[in-house]
């Protein structure tokens, strides 16, 4: 899966074997989550066939697009989760000796 950029409209892909599916994010959607089926342009290429991407496949493979697009909306929607879900790792001496020689960490 890849994330989103600044520049130009916002794009979210997934690619699952030779199959890659990209979605863009339409502007006015709530919290920036999209629905999976609602969001064109919608784009499903197959790589191994056509790795300069110039054939978009979601009229042709349907069923493939909508099980990729599914994916991508619970992967993207899920994003964003409450600081206080994330773990934090705790760090050997070894680590941040490291760091510390680096300068990240006083």
């Amino acid at each position: 899966m890849s994330g989103e950029n600044n520049r130009g409209p916002r794009r979210i892909s997934l690619r699952d074997g030779q199959y890659k599916y990209v979605a863009t994010i339409s502007p006015g959607e709530e919290g920036g989550a999209f629905a999976a089926l609602a969001v064109p342009p919608r784009q499903l290429y197959d790589l191994r066939n056509d790795p300069s991407e110039e054939r978009n496949l979601v009229g042709a493979r349907p069923r493939l697009a909508r099980t990729m697009a599914n994916a991508l909306a619970r992967w993207y929607n899920g994003l964003g989760g409450s600081p206080a879900d994330v773990t934090p790792e705790v760090l050997d001496e070894k680590q941040l000796r490291r760091l510390r020689a680096l300068g990240y960490v006083d």
